[in-house]
């Protein structure tokens, strides 16, 4: 996986915990011979409450854009512990054509850190696809850590690009199927002295059908 970070100076506040809400792609339909695409989210968890993230879904339904407002972690003095750790998980629907389909799945995520000495933000995300089956290394991606060394002072924003994931799906029949791709995501603080403050946020994500084909 890839990360970066730049300059930022923006704070956020904290979030609830939300119910699922399903989101409908307005996409026109397509005969059943054409590609996978994106059709549908459900949005939950403790960092995406409703009316608190916006959605995007490309036209062609290759790529979901989630945008994030109140995904923050916080620690510190005046903070509680449950301020320390927010989740957030988007379950798309995927329509296939029938058959077995191959398709490159990538995922982009943007955030903000700012973090005192002795702070340690945390980054893990986590895949899933029912029915099928997912490969490749962005499938199982390890944890991304951060610091003051690179996050202190007024803080930087950062770009977390996991590697490609593929997914295998195959559907019997002459209709178009629908399956599930499950993005797990979640941030939280740590520190070694509780006089010590950090900021920790998920500010977008991006799923995107890179490539596709039959198998």
């Amino acid at each position: 996986m890839k990360f970066t970070q730049t300059l930022l100076t923006t704070f956020f506040s904290s979030a609830a915990f939300a119910n699922p809400i399903v989101l409908t792609n307005p996409i026109s339909p397509r005969q059943v011979n054409a590609p996978a695409r994106i059709t549908a989210a459900t949005i939950s968890g403790t960092g995406c409450q409703p009316n608190t993230y916006t959605t995007q879904f490309s036209p062609s339904g290759d790529a979901f854009t989630l945008g994030l407002d109140t995904y923050q972690a916080f620690i510190g003095p005046g903070t509680s512990t449950s301020d320390r750790d927010r989740q957030c998980d988007i379950t798309l629907d995927l329509s296939y054509p029938p058959g077995c389909t191959l398709a490159t799945l990538s995922t982009t995520y943007h955030g903000f850190a700012q973090l005192e000495t002795s702070v340690t933000g945390t980054f893990t995300s986590s895949y899933s696809i029912s029915p099928g089956n997912l490969s490749g290394e962005g499938s199982a991606p390890g944890s991304v850590t951060v610091n003051s060394n690179a996050f202190g002072g007024n803080g930087n924003v950062y770009t977390k690009v996991d590697d490609p994931i593929i997914a295998r799906v195959s559907f019997a029949g002459s209709n178009r199927r629908t399956g599930t791709f499950t993005v797990r995501t979640r941030i939280f603080l740590s520190s070694s002295q509780t006089t010590r403050s950090g900021l920790l946020t998920q500010d977008d994500v991006t799923v995107a059908i890179v490539s596709q084909g039959s198998c």
